[in-house]
């Protein structure tokens, strides 16, 4: 009996279920979309820095609902929503908006009130982890900081992770803090060690300096 039930169809697993995916069709530069919506251009030369770098260089388009996301959200102010499939770039379409409206404000006042901007909400830790490094290497690579340096009076755009293992809060000057703080300094360390020997800087970005 438990054989028959075994050997029926389904039980176990099912067959594999083969989707293509489709590439979608490349349209315009960072540089040419903010020249075609009259955004600030200074936007796409810090783009280039680690949020959308050129591929061996040349220089990267966005879809064609990335732009329109940009042009939603930015232009007309409008709410977006993004239903297009995997791999099609969905973060870029709030990201690029986003990270827009931080470095234009940045751009236009010299010493803007420190404030949240912005929150990005993911439903699972896991989401929020695997775009630590890409915050990281959009506004923390050197690149990026020599960027804003040169053009923002050394400002920066700055981020922080709260999450369920976040380690606690509450007064900066606790022994958690210090042990917290320690901890993270030697994560960093490593990173740069093993960044140093293998002479891969993507280390660097899996930990917070």
């Amino acid at each position: 009996e438990r054989t028959a039930l075994l050997e029926e169809e389904d039980a176990i697993c099912k067959h594999p279920i083969i989707e293509l995916v489709p590439r979608y069709e490349e349209i315009k530069t960072l540089k040419e979309t903010c020249n075609e919506l009259k955004i600030n251009p200074k936007f796409a030369e810090f783009a280039k820095q680690g949020l959308f770098p050129d591929r061996k260089g040349i220089e990267s388009k966005i879809y064609e609902h990335q732009y329109e996301a940009m042009q939603e959200a930015i232009v007309n102010r409008k709410n977006i929503i993004a239903t297009t499939g995997t791999g099609s770039g969905k973060t870029e379409c709030f990201l690029l908006p986003l990270l827009y409206d931080i470095l234009d404000e940045k751009l236009r006042k010299p010493k803007p009130k420190a404030a949240i901007r912005g929150i990005i909400l993911y439903p699972l830790n896991a989401l929020a982890e695997d775009q630590m490094r890409r915050l990281r290497r959009s506004l923390s690579s050197d690149d990026a900081i020599d960027w804003l340096n040169q053009n923002t009076e050394n400002q920066r755009i700055t981020f922080g992770r709260y999450t369920g293992t976040t380690p606690f809060s509450g007064n900066k000057n606790t022994t958690n803090f210090n042990r917290e703080k320690d901890s993270l300094k030697r994560d960093w360390k490593s990173a740069l060690h093993q960044a140093e020997q293998t002479k891969n800087d993507d280390y660097l970005y899996d930990r917070s300096e």
